[in-house]
Parts: C-alpha cells; structure tokens; sequence
C-alpha cells in the first residue's frame, strides 16, 4: 500500500478516524449489551478497565489524521509516517518499510554511486522511524528488524562493487527486547569471508567451534528474533528447524 494512497483514503471527510468516537461508542454498547445479557461483573469490570475513553478515542483520531496529512511522498519519509501511523491503530502486528542499502551494485567504481550514499540514506531512515515512534510513545512496544535478501561480498571486488554472497549476511535489530551489541564474526575464506559459528550463550564468532554452525546462523537468527517479539522458545523450535537462540542478543 503508497503511504500516499493511506493519506488518501483515511483523511478524507467521514471516514472511520473522523468517526472514532461514534465507532468507539457504537462498538462499547453493543459489547456491553452482549455481557449484561451472558456476561458477568468480571468481565464488565475488565471491559472498562481496557476501553478507551471518549476523549482518548477523539484525540486519536485526531492524531492520526493530522500524522497521515504529512505525508508527502511514497518514499523512505512518507514510509515511516505509514508505518507509525498502522501501528498506532493496531491494524497489524507487523508493518513493512523497503530500505535501501546499496542494491545490485555489481559495478559501483569507489562504491560511490550507490553503496556509500544509500548506506547514509538507510540508517537516517532507520533514525526517523525510531525518532517518529519515541514521539509517538511507542519505542518500547515496537521491535525493528532488518534483513536483506542476500549477502553480499566484502573483499573480492574492492571498490569496485558488491556480488552476491551467501556465505556471510548481517541483520539489524533494535528495540526494549534486544540488548545493544554485536552478535556472531567474520573469518578470511574463499577469497573473502564467511561468518563464523557463534557461541549460542556469549553471542560470539567462533572460529571452527561455537553451538550455533555457519549452516544454522540463519534460523537461530530467526528464532531470537521470535523469541524477542514474545513467542515461546517451543514454538519457535517446531517451526523453525536447526540453530539456536542467542540469549547474549536479549535484554
């Protein structure tokens, strides 16, 4: 979805965040109606204690919209406005953004026409998000996760651009579930480098050790990051087959 085509469609004269509160209310009564009916005082207590209030509902609405009017572009900015704003209504558990690092710049002379100035341009685009969702009081509820589609090499074409390389990758996670660090190394091999195996316990690159082999570094990956975003460790390792997770990556 164009952040653009978002701003368009939710700020338009009545539409549902112009209308929240009537929502709010329409949607409470009719919950409340449900449990006067076959609910207990429990369960009416709990409703009140989660339900947002109608001032609450309004501001919000309000919020958003005057957030989704800012946009103007489809992209890294207009990006990050969409994203906080889907986030703060709750519509999604996961939302995402496209951020560029270099691309297929096989021939990139003095990795400058690409690599050097997308780097720059994608870690401000990582900055404005966590900027925009600290300004939004939401720093602690969300968790950025980045990962590209292949690794790329380090040595073998100098400066002359990057190849394909799927023997060494890096990802970026940040977020109250994630402890600030660096997980896992690099080793000469091949002509340029390998990850290493990490030590599951210390997060550590380990030359010919470590519990965690080169082969399964992408799937303990994946399940770190599912353990920080709350799954269960057991459910993480009946979907996700081989490695382990890094307890040395969690707060």
């Amino acid at each position: 979805m164009p952040p653009t085509g978002l701003r368009d469609l939710l700020t338009q004269t009545n539409t549902p965040l112009a209308r929240l509160q009537a929502l709010r209310d329409g949607a409470l009564d009719e919950i409340h109606g449900l449990l006067k009916a076959r609910g207990n005082k429990s369960q009416r207590l709990y409703l009140d204690s989660v339900a947002m209030s109608r001032r609450q509902a309004r501001a919000l609405g309000g919020d958003l919209i005057d957030m989704l009017t800012t946009i103007k572009t489809d992209g890294a900015d207009g990006q990050v406005i969409a994203a906080v704003a889907l986030i703060k209504m709750n519509v999604s558990p996961v939302v995402t953004i496209r951020i560029n690092f270099g691309g297929d710049n096989h021939t990139d002379l003095d990795l400058a026409k690409f690599e050097a100035p997308q780097h720059e341009a994608g870690v401000n685009t990582i900055g404005q998000l966590m900027e925009a969702l600290r300004v939004a009081g939401l720093q602690d509820r969300v968790m950025f996760a980045m990962y590209n589609v292949f690794g790329r090499t380090l040595k073998k074409n100098g400066l002359v651009g990057r190849d394909h390389w799927a023997s060494h990758h890096t990802a970026v996670m940040i977020g109250k579930p994630i402890r600030a660090g660096v997980i896992g190394g690099l080793e000469p091999k091949a002509g340029d480098y390998y990850a290493t195996p990490i030590d599951s316990r210390t997060g550590a690159g380990v030359i010919g050790g470590g519990d965690i082999p080169f082969a399964e570094t992408l799937s303990a990956l994946g399940k770190t990051l599912g353990v920080a975003a709350g799954v269960a460790p057991a459910v993480m390792d009946r979907h996700v087959l081989g490695g382990k997770v890094v307890g040395a990556a969690l707060a």
